[in-house]
C-alpha cells in the first residue's frame, strides 16, 4: 500500500526518492527506555497494589526492574546514535515520508498484532516499530491519513520534519493533505 501511494504522489514533489535508515539497535533500545519509565511510574502502585495493573503493564515494570545501569546507558547512547544517523537524512531533503504502521487496521477488541506476514513478534507493541523508532529519533512526526490499504481499511503517512521543525512537518502535512484532497486514492476516507 504505501509503496503504491508513493508512486501516485510522486508528481507533487520535485524528487521522492528512497532513503535507506540505519535503525541499529532501535528495538532494543526503545524497549530499555520503555521498561525504565515503566518502572519509574508504577514503582508505588506496583510495590502496593500490583493486583490493580494489567498485565501488560506489569511485564513493562519487571523487564524494567531486571535491567542493569549498564543496560540503561546503551539505550541512551544508541538513542544518541540513531538520532545522529537520522539528522543526516536532511542534507539532501525536507521530509520524509513512511508508513504509520505496518498492519491494517484490526479488531478494536484485538489488543495488539503479534505476527506480520507469518512471523512472530518480539512483543505486544512491535506491531508499531514504525512510529517508536520515529520517537526514537526525537523529530516531530503528523500522522496524516492517505486513502485505504489492501482490505479497505484506513491507509496512514507518517510526515516527519527536521529536528525542531515542528511548523515545516505541520506545513508540509497540511499541503500533502489539501492536494490529496483531488487525487482518487489518496484522499481522507
Amino acid at each position: 500500500t504505501f509503496r503504491a501511494r508513493i508512486k501516485t504522489m510522486k508528481p507533487l514533489f520535485r524528487s521522492l526518492d528512497k532513503v535507506e535508515i540505519d535503525y541499529g539497535g532501535a528495538d532494543r533500545c526503545f524497549d530499555v527506555i520503555r521498561a525504565v519509565s515503566f518502572l519509574s511510574r508504577y514503582q508505588e502502585l506496583y510495590t502496593k497494589q500490583k493486583h490493580l495493573l494489567g498485565p501488560n503493564i506489569v511485564a513493562n515494570y519487571e523487564l524494567g526492574a531486571k535491567l542493569t545501569l549498564a543496560d540503561f546507558a546503551w539505550a541512551h547512547a544508541e538513542q544518541t546514535r540513531i538520532f545522529r544517523r537520522f539528522q543526516e537524512i536532511y542534507k539532501d531533503y525536507d521530509i520524509v515520508i513512511g508508513p504509520t504502521v505496518g498492519v491494517t487496521p484490526f479488531p478494536w477488541k484485538q489488543l495488539y498484532v503479534d505476527t506480520i506476514d507469518g512471523k512472530k513478534l518480539n512483543n505486544y507493541y512491535h506491531w508499531m516499530a514504525t512510529k517508536y523508532f520515529i520517537t526514537l529519533t526525537s523529530n516531530p512526526a503528523v500522522s496524516l491519513p492517505c486513502g485505504l490499504d489492501h482490505n479497505k481499511m484506513p491507509f496512514g503517512l507518517q510526515v516527519i520534519g527536521r529536528f525542531r521543525g515542528d511548523g515545516e512537518a505541520l506545513g508540509a502535512a497540511h499541503a500533502m493533505e489539501t492536494a490529496f484532497k483531488t487525487i482518487p486514492g489518496l484522499a481522507r476516507p
